[in-house]
């Protein structure tokens, strides 16, 4: 049994938990991780969104209650991490989306760790796309902070969807 055909050939079987469990019990749980790491780190979208979606709903769907026990030990989560810095968009945005479904919310802290990375990339996307805090200037020196946003407006320039906001730090 090839163990990344039957995760690609997971859409067609979504939300199918007898699927899911007779290939974790052909494969074990540690060869099915071994598999989803690898589609992961493959660099391509395809593979990795076949992984991501995989992941998500044996998780969320609680289908193999022992994967989502093992997870935190079997590399799928620095795989997540790693490519919240992948060249591919599809996959980065994957990597967000996964990690923000699957949890817990201590892996917050990856996203957190790609934060200032992602505010380099959205700087340098177009000239007058602008994130701003307004507050004191000990709020506006201390670093990124995390706020929500209480209104925001999609503005284009150079052809590009951006966000342009403005919060209260």
């Amino acid at each position: 049994m090839d163990t990344a055909v039957w995760v690609r050939d997971y859409i067609d079987h979504l939300e199918d938990g007898a699927y899911v469990r007779e290939l974790f019990a052909s494969e074990g749980v540690g060869g099915v991780s071994r598999v989803l790491v690898a589609m992961l780190r493959s660099g391509d979208a395809h593979e990795a969104n076949a992984a991501f979606l995989f992941i998500r709903d044996v998780v969320n769907y609680a289908m193999v209650p022992v994967f989502t026990a093992y997870l935190p030990r079997c590399g799928i989560f620095d795989a997540l991490r790693a490519n919240l810095y992948a060249p591919d968009y599809a996959i980065r945005r994957g990597s967000i989306y996964t990690i923000g479904k699957i949890g817990p919310r201590a892996n917050a802290r990856l996203l957190a760790e790609a934060f200032p990375i992602y505010l380099q990339r959205a700087r340098s996307c177009c000239r007058g796309c602008s994130l701003s805090c307004s507050g004191s200037p000990a709020m506006r020196d201390s670093g990124p902070t995390f706020t929500r946003w209480p209104r925001a407006r999609t503005s284009w320039c150079a052809g590009r969807s951006s966000m342009t906001r403005q919060a209260r730090c």
